[in-house]
């Protein structure tokens, strides 16, 4: 990879949603080749939580499959994405100047600082990849706007998941936060222009 890619995690409140659209097609129309996008699990990842008999390592790999299922939702509203099962599948598809929807499963099975936690959900997952991919910046796309407050106050009000706040504070990767109806400040996103709409993660 010979350059540094920007995750952007869509989060599954957008599935079913006309937003989703909007975002598909905003990334795929000023992204192509630079954008990794993870998907949130959703409705599916919530049919996993509901399965009380589910060990902890049974539920973080429904977990994932379950954000297969969201990947294959959103190829399924626009074809031209590509989703990416492996870390060497998503920079094949970068070098390709396609747009990968990544869920590397066994990538993050097998990751020793991963744990089987729901502590850890496509928040963290997102985070991780970035790090590990050295991208240049992270995107989370959630169902609120974005406020002024620190990351580990979202963290505790559930905006993020119980491991991002930390794992922040350990990797390089800038982290942002967009509200849901805000596809349109992509384009100024990416060049390093954010506007208020789209928050730093600090």
């Amino acid at each position: 990879m010979d350059h540094h890619p920007v995750v952007i995690k869509l989060g599954g409140s957008l599935l079913g949603q006309p937003l989703l659209q909007d975002w598909l097609a905003a990334i795929h129309q000023h992204a192509r080749g630079r954008a990794v996008i993870v998907p949130g699990g959703g409705q599916y990842a919530d049919a996993v939580r509901e399965q009380v008999d589910l060990t902890a390592e049974m539920a973080h790999y429904q977990a994932m499959l379950a954000m297969r299922q969201a990947a294959n939702d959103c190829i399924a509203l626009n074809p031209a994405y590509k989703r990416a099962d492996s870390l060497a599948a998503i920079a094949r598809l970068l070098a390709a100047d396609e747009t990968p929807i990544a869920v590397p499963v066994d990538d993050w099975l097998f990751a020793g600082d991963i744990p089987a936690s729901w502590d850890w959900t496509s928040d963290s997952l997102a985070l991780w990849l970035a790090d590990r991919l050295q991208a240049e910046r992270l995107l989370l796309v959630k169902s609120v706007a974005p406020d002024d407050n620190p990351v580990d106050v979202h963290s505790c009000s559930g905006i993020v998941d119980a491991a991002f706040a930390d794992l922040l504070t350990r990797v390089t990767v800038e982290g942002y936060w967009a509200g849901p109806a805000t596809a349109d400040q992509l384009p100024a996103w990416l060049a390093g222009e954010p506007r208020h709409d789209i928050a730093r993660l600090d």
